[in-house]
This record gives C-alpha cells, sequence and structure tokens, in this order.
C-alpha cells in the first residue's frame, strides 16, 4: 500500500487513525494535536506546517504557539475558504493559498467523467483481451451510474495492484468461502477511498455494486497470476 511506504520511508513517521464499519476513518485529528504538542514540548521543532483544515487542530495550535514559540504555517488549495476552518486560519502565523499552477506542479488534474468513462473503456478491454466475461457483467443493468461503474472499475484495478500474490490467493479463498462478501480488510480500506473520492458515504445499493466489482476483479487477477 502508499501508506506502507510512506511509513517505511527514512526519516519519516506515520500515523494511522482507525477506520469504522462506514469507512470513516476516526481519531486522526487527536493523533496530530498530540503529536504537534510533544514535538514542541521536546525541542524537535521550531515551525510546523499544518495541511489540516479541521476546527479540532486549533487547540494544538494554541498551546505550542503560547508554550513553546513554535510557528505554525498553514497551506491551503485554492479556494482554501471553503476546506479551512475560519478559526485554524486566524490562529496559524502564515496562511498560503496554492493555485492551479501550483498544484499542477506535484498533482494532475482530470475530469471526472472523462477520466471515468477512459478508465471503463481501458477495463473493459483489458479483460476482454484475457477471454473473459467481466467487462460484460459490469456493464449489465444496474442502478447506479455507468460513471459509477467506471470509477469502481479504476479503483478496484489500483487497491488490487498493490497486493502480493499470496494476499492475492488469500482473499480470493476469502471470497469463495464467502460469496458476495470482500475481507473486511481491503472493504474498509476501499470504502474510506471512496468516502475521500466522493466525499460522502456509499448508499447500500452503491456498496454491493463495488463488492460486485470488486469481487470478479480480484478473481480476473488472481487467474492472471497462475501459472499456465
Amino acid at each position: 500500500m502508499e501508506q506502507d511506504l510512506i511509513g517505511q520511508s527514512p526519516n519519516a513517521k506515520l500515523r494511522l487513525g482507525l477506520v469504522n464499519t462506514k469507512g470513516q476513518q476516526k481519531g486522526v485529528d487527536s493523533l496530530i494535536v498530540t503529536d504537534l504538542i510533544e514535538l514542541a514540548r521536546n525541542q524537535a521543532i521550531t515551525d510546523a506546517l499544518i495541511l489540516s483544515g479541521d476546527e479540532d487542530i486549533k487547540i494544538g495550535v494554541q498551546v505550542v504557539q503560547t508554550s513553546y514559540g513554535v510557528r505554525i504555517h498553514h497551506p491551503g488549495i485554492k479556494p482554501a475558504k471553503g476546506s479551512q476552518s475560519d478559526g485554524l486560519m486566524m490562529e496559524a502565523d502564515t496562511c498560503h493559498e496554492w493555485n492551479e499552477s501550483i498544484v499542477r506542479d506535484w498533482m494532475h488534474f482530470v475530469d471526472l467523467v472523462t477520466d471515468a468513462t477512459r478508465a471503463s473503456v481501458s477495463v473493459a478491454a483489458r479483460h476482454d483481451d484475457s477471454g473473459t466475461q467481466y467487462s460484460h457483467s459490469l456493464r449489465r443493468e444496474s442502478e447506479v451510474p455507468d460513471e459509477f461503474l467506471a470509477i469502481i472499475a479504476s479503483e478496484s484495478a489500483t487497491v488490487i495492484s498493490t497486493l502480493a500474490e499470496p494476499d492475492l490467493t488469500r482473499h480470493v479463498a476469502f471470497l469463495k468461502e464467502n460469496p458476495g462478501r470482500i475481507h473486511h480488510d481491503l472493504d474498509r480500506r476501499f470504502l474510506a477511498r471512496m468516502r475521500n473520492r466522493f466525499g460522502r458515504d456509499l448508499t447500500d445499493q452503491e456498496r454491493k455494486e463495488y463488492r460486485r466489482v470488486f469481487a470478479e476483479a480480484l478473481r480476473t487477477a488472481h487467474s492472471g497470476t497462475r501459472p499456465r
């Protein structure tokens, strides 16, 4: 996973919150506040860059500023006003709003619908070449939009590509023993990705469709790893 790579990088400390059954990540704000105060108390930092815009971070900012003299820098992506707490921005020593020209140096912008359609065509073509019926089942009559199915297919391929062969085999074995279910580790991770992407929890029907598409993608990927 991308998070594991970050955690294993030199001079990097990774702390993860908990993901509940709805795919919501909890406890992150308290970890940020705790680390901020502890680093300041141990004189390990003189400045801190806060990337969260959550109001709950403000108390930690106030403590390290008044007690330890740490300067707080708070960047945001334009329009930052809509995603950052006014109180947190007022507490910060400096605020910077990054416009599109700055962000383009390290992030690629795509049109959601266009990209999703492209991904759908790519996935369908790839699985047709392998001789499976995955593309047909992906496009069967559904209560969710085609764009959503395309996004699910693209995200499924991304998540599955991070799995080593033993993990892939283990998850496919779980599917065989539990039809219609995804192992809870993968299920939570995927639902969290979807919540971050759409800014909301998936509906019951969307979760059903995601699990169907993801299960088929798992089986297809596993069949491609076995010796022929």
